[in-house]
């Protein structure tokens, strides 16, 4: 005899990521048993709350959620600030530790795919961080975003590959497949941007600034560079003036520092009238003293910028202001301002970022080394950019080998295999446009063949294919000096540099 099954109405009192998962739950507060097992995020319902209304969030394994200041309610719908958003709405990101598992991970549907992810926990990740000790960012706090959405892992995947292409063309076609995926995900989610919930906004931001490193590695010379940022800086204004209370403001001054290196270094020519505009805003939260207070104090301090901020921070001052005397000639007040921005480069001291987990040595601080590096080669960007189109006089000449080789010496100090070499292709460049000196050339040349190795990244040997491009040119054009001889070789060559 069969037994009819009697009906059980579904209980509604469960927590929200149990309901959404179709789970049952246990209801044990603040977090109950599935949600521990499986390592999310335990989210209950507030007033005029719905299981729609809720992201499933993966939490770090062994992280020990047991009090109500660990339970992380996340809209995903969220309104905008001046919208009213609920007050009592908390965010948290879970950045203290990594899951040891990447079976949790969204969207590892190959086994190439789990390779390319694990390569980037493994290696991608310390290559594109300045600094990785004590904590370093581009895992603690990229990871758990991606824990969120599938489509961040995309971009992970995309820019993993992108570096692999280094080792093997194998890897170009599954690096620029997850990029088209990338891609379009980022293009469907900005017809109708406003509309996202914070979380999706923030991983929405993170791809279009993961596509931005994905240029820069693979070395990409069409100007794809530009545009993401553009788009980044979009979605950036966003969270920091509309939504800054519903994000950790951790992840939100993160993802400003990539943004912010990114928007800055692209002041490499002496105007931005090219092919495609070079052009970006000057935001407020890009001046010096804004930068230098971008996660002051936590333990990813310092991810790209070391600490140069305040120095990195002159760039777009120094160009924009070069650009006004190109078109309004006022020989006192440019030299006035010149001597002003050159005292602010030399002002500048720099502040050490050990914390009690970085291992100390008797050697230079690279960071500090790498500052000084900023400092030399600024003060070049200075002198060449208020020279205007004007070949360069034998005084300015004289003034700029001076700063290249102060920067030779302080490059000489910092360690081959230390990851802060990845974020100075900037100063490296403004510094090579203007070697005039031959031997000044083979000395950059002997550098750069050592950094080949040890970036790893395709964009070394585009940046050393330009250089080479602009040493020639510069032996028949007086003009070719510094930026404005940077923008002459990008204009005849056709060649959208980028350098991050």
């Amino acid at each position: 005899m069969i037994m009819q099954q009697r009906y059980r109405a579904r209980t509604t009192t469960g927590c929200l990521t149990c309901r959404k998962r179709r789970k049952k739950c246990n209801e044990d507060k603040p977090i109950c048993i599935g949600c521990k097992r499986n390592h999310l995020i335990c989210t209950w319902p507030t007033d005029g709350k719905t299981k729609q209304d809720v992201s499933l969030v993966r939490a770090p394994a062994g992280q020990n959620l047991s009090t109500d200041t660990d339970v992380a309610v996340i809209p995903a719908h969220a309104s905008r600030q001046n919208g009213g958003a609920n007050a009592q709405i908390k965010m948290i990101y879970s950045t203290l530790s990594v899951p040891p598992s990447i079976d949790l991970m969204p969207g590892l549907r190959k086994e190439s795919d789990r390779h390319m992810f694990e390569h980037y926990m493994n290696v991608t990740a310390l290559k594109l961080a300045g600094r990785h000790e004590p904590q370093n960012a581009f895992l603690s706090h990229i990871i758990p975003i991606a824990y969120q959405d599938a489509r961040v892992v995309q971009s992970v995947l995309a820019i993993s590959g992108a570096q692999l292409c280094f080792r093997s063309d194998q890897f170009e076609h599954p690096a620029r497949s997850h990029y088209a995926v990338t891609l379009r995900s980022v293009k469907h989610s900005l017809l109708d941007w406003r509309a996202l919930g914070t979380v999706e906004l923030t991983g929405l931001l993170t791809m279009t600034l993961f596509l931005c490193m994905f240029e820069i590695v693979i070395g990409n010379i069409d100007g794809n560079f530009l545009h993401h940022v553009r788009a980044s800086r979009t979605l950036l204004l966003e969270l920091r003036y509309y939504r800054a209370n519903q994000v950790d403001r951790c992840t939100l001054d993160l993802l400003t520092e990539f943004y912010a290196f990114f928007a800055i270094n692209t002041n490499i020519t002496l105007t931005n009238d090219l092919p495609i505009n070079r052009y970006m805003p000057e935001d407020p939260f890009l001046s010096p003293k804004s930068l230098a207070e971008l996660n002051k104090g936590t333990s990813i301090y310092g991810v790209l910028f070391g600490s140069a901020h305040e120095l990195v921070g002159l760039i777009m001052p120094i160009a924009r202001s070069a650009r006004y005397f190109l078109e309004h000639q006022n020989t006192e007040q440019r030299n006035i301002n010149l001597r002003k921005y050159e005292r602010e480069i030399l002002a500048w001291k720099h502040k050490p970022l050990h914390s009690s987990s970085e291992a100390q040595s008797d050697g230079p601080d690279p960071y500090e080394a790498a500052g000084q590096l900023w400092q030399q080669s600024i003060l070049v960007f200075l002198y060449t950019t208020f020279n205007g189109r004007n070949p360069p006089s034998p005084e300015l000449i004289a003034k700029v080998d001076a700063c290249i080789e102060a920067a030779f010496l302080v490059t000489s100090t910092i360690p081959l295999n230390h990851s802060i070499k990845t974020t100075l292709p900037w100063p490296g460049l403004i510094c090579a446009s203007c070697m005039l000196n031959p031997i000044y050339r083979d000395m950059i040349k002997g550098v750069m063949s050592v950094s080949e190795t040890d970036v790893a990244m395709l964009s070394v040997n585009r940046n050393f294919e330009f250089m080479l491009k602009l040493w020639e040119e510069q032996d028949l054009d007086d003009r070719v000096y510094g930026p404005y001889g940077i923008e002459l070789v990008m204009r005849k060559y056709n060649f959208n540099l980028c350098v991050s």
